[in-house]
């Protein structure tokens, strides 16, 4: 039902072009000059330029350069495709599927990261989605993750962990991943059409900011709803009905009014947390098969910006530099490894 349906939602072609040692206090000017010169064409023909990868270069220190990649486009389009350059589609348009005419009822358990957008891609397909929430929306999250932080006041079920966007919405929204893939391009433009910064779009290691991460759930939220699903917070899980080896329905329980009530349901998908105990032990009184995934544990270390800049960048760094990050791993003969998993430089 999910992959195979996968589609390509148009966008734009333009002209890509790669610009290697690019200097930290470079303008707009300055990539319309580039431009113009290797294209050979006025400033006039050019449409639009859009900024499509940029990273620092810091390994000739004291020299210090971007490398940028920009997508071109131009008035005249015969021109455009006369020219003999790489052409880059531009699809902002997000995560698409093709329609999908089914009746069956699909319930999603949490609404992290993984609920999320697995709601809005079931939603996008006309599956109407029902998306079940132990936790609050993310407004009376935040409200309760103050309390916790500033009186020590702690609710069990809607805390750091748990509730709307899941427990990275603290975390300054950092997207990393490992995976290359198309789909990370197409939920990084998903985040992007609603409501996070362009510069995650071409950013090396692109970040959200918490202060925006919010209402970018939010827009999530209200986009699912509008496609015909339904989102609803304060609602846990507490079984998991089984006949001829199927899942039939599933009892939940109102976490405000303490009432439990049962849902059928065709297809239902887990999207837990590493937190979601009650949910695993559920699982395991059922039988499903399930196994143990490794587990990091880590700490968090602060250090002042400016030694972490005059690391990276030497001791002349230029103010006009975003903060610097890093990232450092071993490998143990134990055959483990200790590493920094995510970095946020502020």
């Amino acid at each position: 039902m999910g992959m195979d349906k996968w589609q390509n939602c148009g966008g734009k072609y333009m002209i890509k072009l790669n610009f290697n040692n690019i200097p930290i206090n470079y303008d707009e000017k300055y990539l319309y000059n580039k431009i113009t010169k290797i294209l050979k064409i006025n400033k006039k023909e050019i449409k639009n330029i859009k900024i499509i990868k940029k990273s620092i270069d810091a390994r000739k220190k004291p020299h210090i350069f971007y490398h940028i990649s920009v997508a071109v486009e131009l008035f005249n389009e015969k021109l455009e495709n006369k020219l003999n350059y790489e052409k880059i589609n531009l699809d902002y348009n997000g995560i698409c599927f093709n329609k999908i005419n089914s009746n069956k009822k699909i319930i999603v358990v949490g609404f992290g990261p993984s609920g999320m957008f697995c709601a809005l891609a079931l939603a996008k397909m006309g599956l109407n989605p029902m998306v079940f929430e132990q936790g609050d929306n993310v407004d009376e999250r935040i409200k309760k993750v103050n309390d916790f932080w500033k009186k020590g006041k702690l609710d069990t079920l809607s805390n750091v962990q748990f509730g709307e966007g899941g427990a990275g919405t603290f975390s300054d929204g950092k997207l990393n991943t490992n995976l290359k893939s198309k789909i990370c391009n197409q939920v990084i433009n998903e985040l992007y059409l609603h409501g996070a910064p362009e510069e995650i779009l071409y950013e090396n290691k692109p970040h959200i900011g918490s202060d925006k991460l919010c209402n970018v759930t939010k827009n999530i939220r209200e986009d699912i709803i509008s496609l015909g699903g339904s989102v609803k917070f304060n609602t846990k899980l507490v079984d998991i009905i089984i006949k001829d080896n199927n899942v039939k329905s599933i009892e939940l329980l109102n976490t405000i009014t303490n009432e439990k009530t049962k849902m059928e349901c065709d297809f239902l998908c887990l999207c837990l947390g590493h937190s979601a105990r009650d949910t695993f032990k559920i699982l395991k009184q059922q039988n499903f098969n399930i196994k143990q995934k490794p587990f990091a544990i880590g700490l968090r270390l602060e250090q002042k910006a400016e030694n972490v800049n005059k690391m990276q960048y030497g001791e002349n760094y230029s103010k006009l530099l975003p903060n610097a990050d890093y990232k450092l791993v071993t490998h143990l003969e134990n055959g483990r490894s200790v590493f920094t998993f995510c970095m946020c430089p502020c």
